[in-house]
């Protein structure tokens, strides 16, 4: 009689313990689970997809993981060292797992905003959106943006994945052309030598408006959003022209230039002469000249686009 109470008290204990592994593991048991380890590097890119990685362009990155349902689990960061030297990241993660990574560089600039993430946050509702008051957006950071899908095969101790991230930022340097024409006609009487002290005198309120892009990326990259606009810190040179610094912008198709003077709109472009339209892609600058008349009216405008950081003053149109 004993020892059928014994029999039956192992075969419990060997049905207990088969359950633990055919069900999965529990956290008394989580030494014994056979997590692989997936690893993970980050490459950079340029627009024309050269490898980049090495040059430190992208000073840190974050790596947003979402499971299969494709809810929100987890986030690693990635600062600089660990990028130029391409830092394997590791995911423990049960085999069969299916994941997305996205890859954000640039971000901690603090020039846009993040959708705050919880464990509810799904893929849909995930999204990188610009700074704005009304419709005037702030000027962004210069993003780099990826998306890798990593599928954790059973069996497989390691499996590599590289998230490729690339350029998603344009900028704009725009300027005017014989703008002392405008200030002639302004103020004729006051404007008689074409000098940097009498021009910041008669100056007035001046200020461009660059308009339009969507506000926001979405986990693929790509914009969606409100639309909203750009006004550029600029200033009128000693050459007395009006030009503004390099500014961070959305990417877009169609832009229109404006230039205001105390609320007024003075000249307006959204082509240049031969029929271009002001054009933004990433990685890029975007060039606009607006040429006054002696009139003192806007005659004609002049675009290109150019390599990153280019002032507009280096460019001969």
């Amino acid at each position: 009689m004993g020892c059928r109470i014994f029999k039956k008290q192992r075969l419990f204990i060997v049905l207990c313990m088969l359950s633990v592994f055919m069900t999965g593991c529990i956290n008394d048991y989580l030494a014994e689970c056979k997590y692989d380890k997936y690893s993970l590097t980050v490459k950079v890119v340029n627009a024309k997809g050269d490898d980049i990685t090495p040059l430190g362009t992208v000073e840190e990155t974050t790596l947003y993981i979402f499971n299969e349902e494709g809810f929100f689990v987890d986030s690693v960061q990635m600062n600089k060292s660990a990028i130029i030297s391409r830092q394997q990241v590791e995911l423990d993660f049960p085999a069969d797992a299916k994941l997305t990574v996205i890859g954000w560089g640039g971000l901690a600039g603090g020039g846009q905003t993040v959708v705050p993430l919880t464990e509810k946050t799904t893929l849909k509702d995930f999204q990188v959106s610009l700074i704005k008051n009304n419709d005037i957006a702030q000027a962004p950071d210069r993003l780099y943006h990826g998306v890798e899908e990593v599928t954790t095969r059973a069996g497989e101790l390691t499996a590599n994945h590289e998230v490729v991230i690339q350029p998603k930022i344009a900028q704009a340097s725009l300027g005017t052309l014989n703008f002392k024409y405008y200030l002639n006609r302004k103020n004729s009487s006051k404007l008689k030598n074409e000098t940097k002290a009498d021009a910041s005198i008669d100056s007035g309120n001046l200020e461009f408006l660059l308009d339009r892009t969507l506000s926001s990326f979405d986990y693929q990259g790509s914009m969606k959003g409100d639309s909203v606009s750009y006004i550029p810190a600029a200033e009128l040179t000693a050459e007395i022209e009006y030009i503004s610094e390099i500014s961070n912008i959305m990417p877009g198709e169609e832009f229109g230039l404006t230039l205001f003077d105390d609320g007024n709109n003075i000249g307006y472009r959204n082509r240049s002469d031969d029929g271009k339209k002001f054009r933004a892609v990433p990685d890029s600058t975007l060039l606009i000249l607006l040429e006054f008349g002696e009139d003192g009216t806007v005659i004609s405008a002049k675009t290109a686009v150019r390599p990153w950081g280019t002032l507009i003053q280096e460019v001969v149109f």
